[in-house]
């Protein structure tokens, strides 16, 4: 078939779709739905995450994150000057 004197493309997924091998479109979305079920909603604030029962694996990620900043030279840790308070963040 043409229209306007040029052939219709035909569109077909990739070999590697094809294959089976791998989830694609509404089978993946399932997929991921039920791999974040099976996971559990993340905490929100550090006290969740550390009564929660994956709280020592919580405690090395924040721990391995920590030591990830320092290395890197993100910031250092200073003494709070006399007089002002401290922001508190949400």
């Amino acid at each position: 078939m043409t229209q306007a004197g040029r052939p219709i493309r035909v569109c077909q997924p990739s070999a590697w779709m094809r294959s089976g091998d791998f989830l694609v479109g509404e089978e993946l979305d399932e997929e991921l739905a039920m791999s974040a079920e099976s996971v559990g909603a993340e905490p929100k604030t550090v006290q969740e995450a550390l009564s929660s029962p994956q709280a020592k694996l919580w405690q090395d990620a924040m721990e391995a994150e920590y030591d990830s900043l320092m290395k890197n030279g993100v910031f250092k840790l200073v003494k709070l000057p006399n007089g002002p308070d401290v922001l508190d963040n949400k």
